[in-house]
């Protein structure tokens, strides 16, 4: 007989040893870095980055070409859930090891089967005959044809009886609504042998099993649900450890495999009886069997997942963790006559069978059964009550011969006994009854809600939204034009309540009641919804018009036919619902949004003079002082709006759209926070979670993570096509762009900036007003004489390539449609949406043979508001964006927005290409630098807000020449300032300096020596403070200036992290005390922190090695502790340079440790602590390990602080010296000889009095 072990060690021995695969480590069965997974559950989960082409620069698997491992795998929860099924036969796990290889690029079909063939047959020894290969058989719908090439692979080795076509249902595998797809082949096994089972293959028959699935990926499934084939073919395959060693062991059942027998020996030792004998179904008359498989899966399944990171509790997949441990101790005591804490007595059998194959797991015993230990005696206190109290209620509904056990007694079950839903039935099913689940739901829906936003329902078309006493949104009647009419609810109204209903469901935001109107109106009919979520926090409002609607534009029906017409109009929806009464309540409160060009926020009191239609249709915040209410649109982006009209607050779609599909929907949500970045914060996890969105390229992409130049700005040192009278002027050309990249050579910079936007060069230099539309993809001469791909060699960097919009007549009409548009006489044209996607998928061609890495579409606005198409067409568009993005995203190409609406940045919760997004206005404008209140919609969508394209030192000629932009717009000025801002944004740092001219000292306090740009984890954004402080009537508690906040976050260990703040303030000129509310997440000031400021006058804050850290100055103070330890903001000294028109400051809180060190971080760094150069910091007797990583000969100072006193008050300055030799280190800082003092012998000067200033 193979041990379980052996099959384990066998497969991987003959891909690594044999085959020339690499061993990659099994990931966590915990996938934390993937929010679409509860579980790892298959092998390929940790692949997904090169299957689509978003692998991190960094990453160990780059190179990877062949792949080989045992993955830990868990189905319980999504998707792929086999929880119910496990215990009711002998092969369900909810744990189980998928033996795996993989080829990306490399190999394909005819290794991968040949190879299978080999393993299975000369290594595994299987006898041939009962071995049966089955490959996709082709799908007319799909439009491919049958694999004939697995098919004639697969003849090599068996008889065509025994090579079997199947549809795609069985033989055609997707990663996906989306991305790489394609036709699979399996492998199956007759345990039987002697005969012709090809009928029972994919027949659900025991006795005929698949053993191995083979998966070709070679085509990508689009946004539009179309296939194409991708530029390079992988392998992925999968084969369950469990059910081949019972093949391989001649076991009927998996747990009847030497993998399973010693853990069941161990249940037996803990419950005694009768030991395990492999019964099923009816033959399994006491459930003792069921309840030996339940515990022993159940107690792997926990083992592994509490040891790789996760703890069972009340949400997400603690919760799914807690219904396994409850599942399993019921069965134990029930059917087993377990004894209290049996379960986690189990561990150490399950840590001594598994450990061989992951050895992390035997240090982590010991953890783990103290985690389950604790949570099993939990349940053990309310168990037995629980059974207790279903034995008496099945015995009541015998009594009255009912067979359901009512809704509210599950709840009571729940609520009191901790008996998730599931387990109820499954009692229930055990006992002959079932449970009405619609009862449960409703008691569970009016139970204590989880939040304060509450919902009121009159039984008609009345509503009431309040949070707390002070926000409230009452609503209006209903509105719906069709038909070139106006339709109203109410008693005077044509629109009819024809029928109402109350009923509970779930989706991916957890469970709702939803309360469903249907309306009429001649012979129209439409339905509105209110769906209230138990845990989410949310109401998601819902209009529908089942048959469509026709003669719906009652706004603008004059809009001429070419356009000319930019105004965003206060157009009121067709269908207006939610819409809400502005109450003289409402009209008190403070309000955020965004609007126009650049998402600019906009916030004051009273939102009803803001809602203005097509430009501001992105959320709403509404706030008090404390609390924090979101609406917004949840679909239909490019054409929802928020209007004030007929005295109300209206949502909806626009009623300049002439018409509606059939099936249309629309969806409106609120949710609501304690704090306004908070309440954006959870708005923005609840849309990405209804979106599945993950922003594939975000890693990848050079533009976001390493440093960058641009012409646009940059090219004005050389040309200026904009602002030369009439246009025309002289041209930025080949000869310049040379210029600079011999200019970024001298100074040491060409290699660390990756890659290079070309902007004027498109530009062909023909008279325009405003701006020049693109007429040819291709360089003019003769101000260039190279081709494109000739000048990235040239330069040595790939593009990020650019377009404002097409001229109405270009190259590409005579192949293409194009809708056209205009404003004055800005002419221009954008490609038809059924014609969008061969030329976007032509046009990125075309780039990427002549070296783009990278996409920019500027001008959004226009490309839209201008359009009359795009206004009048339904999901135009929206289709016009999505075949933009499919195109790039086919080619991996990441896409910047620039000049984008708030419609745009919704819109990209379905284009997970685009990666960033202009928020500031041009460089040269007064306020460019602000963009912390507009990141905050960047923050909510997973987009990297971008700082314009900067200058790092104003050239000396500026003046004197008039460029860039001409001497009175100051250039050059706020330098440092906008070097912070860029950094601190998460987005591209953009250099456009003069060649030559580039003040290095800057552009290295931004990035590493390889450019990678040491950047916090979310955007800096505006302090709430910042919008609320206009409630105030107290002038003294008026806000004056900017401050922002963000944080870095660096692993710790045992799977937690530590957290490292950052607060940029800009001209407060009065001060202004910080509160722990000002930060985000919300500062713990308990848990101790220090803080420093980054400058004193003109230079980075001195911290010398062997100093007090704060009497010397490198500190601010002793340690903060409590929320009046918090400083005071002051931006009181010199501005930087003399022609500098702003004061700022960066301060720094750096997490004191448990052992009183502190990691002060990279010396001449804004961000001294990211997760780009630490990979973990902990704490060691007597010290600290930090573990870094950096690029090859790069050298660093990191500073710590070691503590001179017991209570925190003074720390001496350790800094260390890191030279790389390889990409990452380890340093250790350890304290000096001699105990530590219990007290400072010289008080800090610094430390008495009040922080009045940060000086």
């Amino acid at each position: 007989m193979c041990p379980g072990e052996k099959v384990r060690d066998a497969y991987i021995s003959f891909f690594v040893e044999k085959k020339g695969h690499e061993f990659v480590q099994s990931s966590p069965v915990v996938p934390l870095s993937d929010s679409t997974l509860l579980f790892a559950n298959a092998g390929m989960n940790q692949f997904k980055p090169i299957f689509l082409g978003q692998l991190e620069p960094n990453s160990p698997l780059q190179g990877v070409t062949r792949a080989a491992n045992s993955q830990k795998c868990i189905r319980a929860g999504g998707k792929h859930n086999d929880l119910d099924d496990v215990g009711k036969d002998v092969y369900h796990h909810t744990f189980f090891e998928m033996l795996g290889n993989w080829s990306f690029g490399d190999y394909f079909k005819g290794e991968a089967i040949d190879w299978a063939w080999e393993l299975l047959t000369e290594v595994y020894g299987l006898n041939p005959e009962r071995l049966y290969a089955s490959y996709f058989g082709g799908d007319e719908e799909l439009g491919l044809p049958e694999d004939v090439e697995a098919k004639e692979l697969w003849l090599r080795h068996l008889p065509s009886d025994r090579v079997l076509p199947f549809g795609k249902k069985d033989n055609f595998w997707e990663m996906g609504a989306t991305g790489p797809c394609g036709p699979c082949s399996e492998l199956h096994y007759d345990r039987v042998g002697g005969r012709d089972a090809a009928k029972l293959v994919n027949a659900d028959d025991p006795d005929v099993i698949e053993i191995w699935n083979l998966v070709f990926m070679q085509f990508f499934r689009g946004d539009d649900g179309r296939l194409s084939e991708l530029p390079n073919r992988h392998i992925d395959t999968g084969m369950g450890l469990e059910r081949v060693t019972s093949v391989l062991q001649d076991m009927r059942s998996n747990y009847d495999t030497d993998i399973f027998g010693p853990l069941l020996a161990a249940v037996n030792d803990l419950v005694g009886g009768e030991p395990y004998k492999g019964k099923v179904g009816a033959d399994d008359i006491d459930m003792r069997d069921t309840a030996y498989r339940i515990v022993v899966d159940h107690a792997r399944t926990l083992t592994m997942a509490v040891a790789d990171g996760a703890t069972p509790s009340s949400e997400g997949r603690g919760y799914v963790l807690r219904r396994i441990l409850r599942r399993a101790v019921r069965y134990g005591r029930s059917k087993l006559n377990a004894p209290p804490g049996f379960f986690s007595k189990l561990v150490p059998q399950v840590v001594e069978s598994l450990s061989p194959g992951f050895p992390d797991l035997s240090t982590a015993g010991e953890r783990v059964q103290s985690i389950l230990e604790e949570e099993e005696v939990a349940f053990d206190r309310t168990v037995d009550r629980g059974m207790q109290f279903f034995d008496s209620l099945k015995a009541e509904l015998e009594t009255e011969g009912a067979d359901m056990v009512p809704g509210d007694k599950a709840f009571l079950l729940y609520d009191s006994h901790g008996f998730p839903l599931d387990l109820t039935e499954q009692m229930a099913l055990e006992a002959g009854l079932s449970v009405d689940v619609a009862g449960f739901e409703c008691a569970l829906a009016f139970s204590a809600k989880s939040c304060q936003l509450q919902f009121q329902w009159d039984g008609t078309d009345a509503f009431e939204v309040k949070l707390a006493k002070e926000i409230q949104l009452h609503s209006a009647p209903l509105r719906f034009f069709a038909n070139g009419a106006w339709h109203s609810s109410g008693p005077n109204g044509t629109l009819t309540q024809r029928s109402s209903r109350l009923y509970f469901e779930s989706d991916e935001l957890g469970e709702f009641t939803c309360i469903n109107i249907t309306w009429s109106a001649q012979n129209l009919v439409v339905h509105t919804s209110a769906k209230v979520y138990k845990n989410s926090c949310a109401i998601i409002f819902v209009q529908e018009v089942p048959d469509g609607a026709t003669n719906t534009n009652a706004s603008n029906p004059k809009m001429p036919k070419d356009g000319n017409e930019l105004e965003e109009g206060a157009y009121p929806p067709i269908l207006s619902f939610p819409s809400f009464s502005m109450s003289n309540l409402l009209r008190e409160l403070g309000f955020l949004t965004w609007k126009g060009v650049f998402a600019k926020a906009v916030f004051g009191k009273d939102v009803a003079g803001t809602l203005a239609g097509l430009s501001s249709n992105g959320p709403v915040v509404l706030f008090d002082r404390e609390l924090a209410l979101v609406v917004s649109p949840l679909d239909n982006f490019k054409t929802a709006v928020h209007t004030y009209s007929a005295g109300a607050w209206e949502t909806g779609v626009t009623s300049e759209l002439t018409s509606l599909p059939v099936g249309f929907v629309h969806r409106t949500l609120i949710t609501a926070e304690v704090g306004i970045t908070q309440a954006i914060g959870s708005y923005g996890q609840i849309v990405q979670k209804l979106y599945g969105l993950q922003r594939g390229l975000l890693q990848s992409d050079p533009v976001v993570n390493y440093l960058s130049y641009w012409t646009d700005n940059g090219a004005y040192y050389y040309g200026d096509q904009w602002h030369e009278a009439g246009g025309g002027g002289q041209t930025c050309n080949e000869a310049s762009m040379i210029e600079v990249a011999r200019g970024l050579e001298r100074e040491n910079l060409l290699d660390a900036v990756r890659i290079w936007q070309l902007d004027d060069w498109w530009y062909p230099g023909h008279k325009a007003v405003f701006v020049h539309c693109v007429q040819n993809w291709t360089l003019v001469p003769p101000a260039f004489n190279r081709s494109l791909a000739e000048l990235s060699r040239t330069v040595g960097k790939p593009w990020l390539l650019y377009v404002p919009f097409f001229c109405p007549e270009n190259v590409y009409t005579q192949q293409f449609k194009f809708l056209q548009g205009s404003h004055g006489i800005t002419q221009f044209a954008v490609p038809e949406p059924n014609n969008a996607l061969a030329f976007y998928r032509m046009l990125f061609d075309y780039g990427m043979k002549n070296g783009m890495t990278g996409f920019e579409h500027d001008f959004l606005n226009f490309n839209f508001l201008a359009v009359p198409n795009f206004r009048k067409a339904f999901d135009a568009s929206r289709r016009w964006l999505q075949a933009m993005h499919q195109a790039a995203l086919e080619r991996v190409v990441p896409i910047q927005f620039c000049m984008a609406l708030p419609s745009d940045l919704m819109a990209s919760l379905e284009l997970q290409a685009v990666t960033n997004y202009r928020a500031s206005d041009d460089y040269a404008t007064t306020d460019n630098y602000d963009i912390g209140a507009s990141s905050l919609l960047g923050f909510a969508l997973q987009l990297r807000p971008s700082k314009d394209s900067l200058w790092t030192r104003r050239p000396a000629d500026a003046a004197a020449s008039g460029r860039p932009w001409g001497p009175h717009q100051n250039p050059g000025a706020n330098c440092e300032l906008n070097v912070i801002i860029a950094t601190l944004s998460t987005g591209p740092v953009i250099l456009a300096d003069k060649a030559g001219e580039t003040n290095t000292t800057l552009v290295w306090r931004s990035a590493r020596a390889d450019g990678w740009i040491l950047q916090p984890d979310k955007p800096a954004t505006s302090i709430d403070a910042t919008f609320t402080s206009i409630l105030s009537r107290d002038a003294n508690l008026t806000f004056h200036g900017h401050v922002w906040s963000t944080y870095a976050l660096v692993e710790a260990k045992q799977n937690d992290e530590l957290m490292w703040h950052y607060l940029l303030s800009i001209d407060v000129n009065t001060s202004w005390q910080l509160t722990e509310s000002d930060f985000f997440p919300r500062l713990n000031s308990r848990v101790g922190w220090v803080g420093r400021r980054w400058h004193q006058s003109h230079w980075p804050t001195p911290c010398v090695h062997g100093q007090p850290a704060v009497s010397s100055g490198c500190l601010l103070g002793p340690t903060i502790s409590s929320q009046e330890d918090l400083p005071k903001l002051l931006n009181d000294r010199p501005i930087m340079v003399a022609n500098d028109t702003h004061k700022f400051d960066l301060l720094q809180l750096s997490p004191v440790l448990e052992n009183g060190w502190v990691l002060l971080g990279e010396v001449g760094k804004y961000v001294s602590v990211s997760r780009k150069r630490f990979i973990q910091v902990s704490t060691m007797r007597g010290g600290m390990r930090v573990e870094l990583q950096g690029v090859p000969k790069e050298e660093t100072r990191i500073v710590a602080l070691q503590p001179r006193t017991s209570d925190k008050t003074e720390w001496t300055i350790i800094e260390r010296l890191v030279r790389f030799e390889h990409s990452t280190t380890v340093i250790d800082f350890t304290a000096h000889a001699g105990t530590l003092p219990e007290k400072s012998e010289k008080a800090s000067p610094t430390v008495a009095g009040e922080w009045v200033s940060l000086v």
